[in-house]
């Protein structure tokens, strides 16, 4: 049996807590999107409902760039990137077997509720990109690549998180030679 080195399980470790903050940024979306939903503000047609998403997803934005503080930046680009796939992977691997599988069991209101609770983060996103790809243009290609697209929004926002803590470190590590 092969051994596992210790930058693989760094990877292996980063990976699972890059799941677990995504898991818990999602709950904190939920929370948060149930409490403004229930606003005078959010059931607003036009302003408060944009104002308030913005609000949210720049706050998720912030809680994936500094949740990064959990994981260890590894050596190089590749690498930095392979330690947190892991979200996204799990988010296509959802989105597909919502598409191709559950849609024939809950097509009733209820397509893609799981494919939303797994990326609760990026639901206003979501709702641009409905109104704009089906209710506007009709088209359902772009919409569904839109939405897989967005499942590497968690890895992509973590790697910048990764990136920077990378960069800081090489440059601590070079002004104290």
């Amino acid at each position: 049996m092969q051994q596992i080195n210790k930058g693989e399980k760094t990877v292996i470790k980063n990976n699972l807590l890059a799941v677990l903050t995504h898991i818990c940024i999602a709950f904190i979306s939920f929370i948060l999107y149930f409490l403004f939903y229930r606003t005078d503000m959010y059931n607003e047609n036009g302003a408060g409902k944009i104002v308030i998403y913005v609000i949210l997803l720049l706050l998720v934005i912030f809680l994936y760039i500094f949740s990064v503080k959990l994981l260890k930046p590894m050596s190089s680009f590749i690498k930095n990137i392979l330690s947190v796939i892991l979200p996204s992977i799990i988010g296509v691997a959802v989105y597909l077997l919502n598409a191709l599988y559950f849609n024939e069991f809950l097509n009733n209101g209820l397509e893609y509720v799981v494919y939303k609770a797994y990326n609760m983060p990026f639901v206003p996103l979501q709702d641009v990109f409905y109104n704009l790809f089906v209710y506007k243009m009709y088209n359902y290609k772009i919409y569904h690549f839109f939405m897989i697209m967005l499942s590497f929004l968690p890895t992509l926002l973590m790697f910048i998180g990764l990136q920077v803590q990378t960069v800081n470190m090489k440059s601590n590590k070079n002004s104290m030679m």
